[in-house]
C-alpha cells in the first residue's frame, strides 16, 4: 500500500470514530456518516485482503525455493546416473540436463517433467546403476507441488493487485464524502471551538513534509 493511501485511510478511521462519537442530528449528516462507516469497513477489508495475498505470495515463493533446492539435488543424481548409463548401456541416449540457477519457473518445471519422463523410459537401466526405487515418484510429487506453488503465487499476486485497485477507488470515494461531511461540521461546530478543533484534528491527513511539498488536504472545503 502506498504511504499516502495509508495515511488517508488512517485519517478516515479517525474521522469515522469522531462521527460515531458525535452523531449528527441532521438526517443528511446521519446518512453520510453511515456511508462513511460502510466505506471505511470496505477499505479495512481490502487492506486485510492485500496483506493476506502478500503473505500467500511470500509463502509460495519460499515454498518454491525449498522445492527447487530438493529437486536440484535429485536432478544432479539423475543426470549423474544418466551419464553413466550412456557410457555403459549400449543404445541408451540421454538428453537430461541440469537447470541453471536463474532458470525461470516454466522452464524449470518443463526440464523436470522431461527428466522424469526420460528416466521413467529407462527406469530398469537406471535402477541397475543405483537410482533409488522411489526417486522418480518423489520428483513427480515435488514437481506437482512446485506447479501448485506457481499457481498459488500467481493467484495471490492477482488478488493483491485487484484489492489495491479497488482500494484506490474506495479511498477516493471516502475523501470525496469527507469533503462534504467537513462542510457540514464546519457549520455545525462554528460556535463550539473545542469540537471544531477536535474535528479538524480527526480529519487532518498527516502527510510527510520532509524534503517534499505535501499533497493538499483534499478533505478541506474549497
Amino acid at each position: 500500500m502506498k504511504t499516502i493511501t495509508r495515511l488517508q485511510l488512517n485519517m478516515a478511521g479517525s474521522a469515522n470514530a469522531f462521527c460515531k462519537a458525535h452523531p449528527d442530528p441532521n438526517p443528511a449528516g446521519q446518512s453520510m456518516a453511515a456511508q462513511l462507516d460502510e466505506l471505511v469497513g470496505r477499505a479495512t477489508a481490502l487492506v486485510q485482503q492485500q496483506r493476506a495475498s502478500q503473505a500467500a505470495s511470500t509463502a509460495a515463493v519460499e515454498r518454491k525455493a525449498v522445492l527447487r533446492e530438493a529437486l536440484n539435488v535429485h536432478f544432479t543424481s539423475l543426470v549423474g546416473i544418466a551419464k553413466t548409463a550412456a557410457r555403459t548401456e549400449p543404445g541408451v541416449t540421454i538428453h537430461l540436463r541440469l537447470p541453471r540457477g536463474r532458470t525461470n519457473d516454466a522452464a524449470f518445471l518443463a526440464l523436470g517433467r522431461v527428466a522424469v519422463a526420460e528416466a521413467t523410459a529407462r527406469k530398469e537401466a537406471f535402477l541397475k546403476l543405483g537410482m533409488p526405487e522411489d526417486l522418480l515418484e518423489r520428483m513427480t510429487a515435488e514437481l506437482d507441488q512446485y506447479d501448485a506453488a506457481i499457481i498459488g503465487q500467481r493467484g495471490a499476486v492477482a488478488a493483491q493487485v485487484g484489492a489495491g485497485a479497488e482500494l484506490s477507488i474506495v479511498t477516493q470515494e471516502i475523501l470525496a464524502l469527507l469533503k462534504h461531511i467537513d462542510s457540514l461540521h464546519r457549520l455545525r461546530f462554528r460556535e463550539d471551538p473545542e469540537l471544531s478543533a477536535a474535528w479538524k484534528s480527526a480529519r487532518n491527513v498527516a502527510y510527510p513534509t520532509a524534503g517534499s511539498t505535501p499533497p493538499p488536504d483534499v478533505t478541506k472545503a474549497a
